[in-house]
C-alpha cells in the first residue's frame, strides 16, 4: 500500500521544501492539504512562506501530494515512519529531495548513508532522517 507525502515547495534560495506529513491514502493527504491551506486562504493565519526570494508564491500549487517516494518495509498499519531527505547546497541555494520512506530508524540511516556515498565529491550534499507519525499534519514555521 503506497504512502502519500505532503510537501510545501519553497524557493531554493529561501530554504528547502517543507515536509508536512505522510498519509495512508490520497484522500487523507487531500484532507490534510485542505487543513493546511484553508486557514491561510481564509486569512485566519499568516502564510509563513508568503514571501520567497526570486519566486512568486503560489500557495495552491506549492502544497503538493507526492505519491512516488520509494518505501522500504513499511507495514500497512504503521503508526510511525522515517523519511529520508537529501539536501544539496550550493550557490546560496538548498535543494531538498524526498528519497525514501522507511519502517525503522536503522533502515532510514542505512538508506541515508547509501545515498550520501553515491554523491561524494559533489557540492555540499547530505541526508537527514525525520521520524513522524503517519496521518499527522506537521506544523510549518519559517523558523523551523
Amino acid at each position: 500500500m503506497p504512502l502519500y507525502l505532503l510537501k510545501r515547495r519553497i524557493s531554493e534560495v529561501s530554504g528547502p521544501d517543507r515536509l508536512l506529513g505522510v498519509f495512508r491514502s490520497r484522500d487523507a493527504a487531500r484532507r490534510a492539504r485542505r487543513q493546511y491551506l484553508d486557514p491561510i486562504l481564509r486569512g485566519d493565519v499568516a502564510d509563513p512562506w508568503a514571501w520567497q526570494a526570486y519566486r512568486k508564491n503560489s500557495l495552491e500549487r506549492d502544497v503538493a501530494i507526492v505519491a512516488d517516494v520509494p518505501q522500504a518495509g513499511v507495514a500497512a498499519k504503521a503508526a510511525r515512519v522515517f523519511v529520508v531527505s537529501s539536501y544539496a547546497e550550493g550557490f546560496a541555494q538548498i535543494i531538498r529531495e524526498f528519497e525514501a520512506i522507511c519502517a525503522t530508524k536503522a533502515q532510514a540511516d542505512a538508506t541515508a548513508r547509501r545515498i550520501e556515498k553515491r554523491h561524494r565529491g559533489g557540492f555540499n550534499f547530505y541526508c537527514r532522517v525525520d521520524g513522524l507519525a503517519v496521518g499527522a499534519l506537521l506544523p510549518d514555521r519559517r523558523d523551523a
